[in-house]
């Protein structure tokens, strides 16, 4: 980076975290401590910018906020973010099936089951053909089984099961 831009990251950093660097998230600090060494003056000049502001929030008192007002706050985050993927797929499930619970093991077995229903739906190993096929003959073919006349004019049209 030039000379410029560490400077500019150098005073945007000391505007948000103060003037003592020990203060500053430590990803940060290496970089200021080297860049204050190689620029002293113009370090020293921000860093003595900051410090009236430092000394003015560490002469404040500090007050804990009540258990009451913290639960509030949390409350009221929770209920303004948007539903996360567990939320979703919850109200999904509860939708699709009409069962009631927030159960993990629930969610978990649901989402085994549609893999496996997927998958096998999925891989019939079907020879795809102009006809319509019925869901029994999905089946049947998922399963093993033969169905009546199905075999037959699968065989006789060179594809099969």
């Amino acid at each position: 980076m030039s000379k410029e831009t560490m400077e500019t990251k150098f005073r945007n950093t000391a505007a948000r975290y103060g003037a003592d660097i020990e203060r500053w998230p430590e990803t940060e600090r290496a970089a200021a401590r080297h860049w204050a060494q190689e620029n002293p003056q113009s370090a020293r000049a921000i860093l003595d910018h900051e410090a009236p502001l430092d000394r003015i929030l560490d002469a404040l008192p500090q007050k804990q906020p009540s258990a009451a007002l913290v639960a509030r706050i949390i409350a009221s985050a929770r209920s303004e973010t948007e539903p996360g993927l567990v939320e979703v797929i919850m109200e999904s499930l509860r939708t699709l099936t009409g069962v009631r619970t927030t159960s993990p093991a629930m969610i978990a077995a649901s989402l085994a089951l549609l893999l496996v229903f997927g998958f096998a739906s999925g891989y019939g190993g079907y020879t795809y053909t102009q006809r319509q096929l019925t869901s029994e003959h999905v089946l049947a073919n998922i399963m093993g089984t033969e169905t009546q006349g199905f075999a037959d004019e699968s065989n006789s049209e060179g594809g099969g099961i």
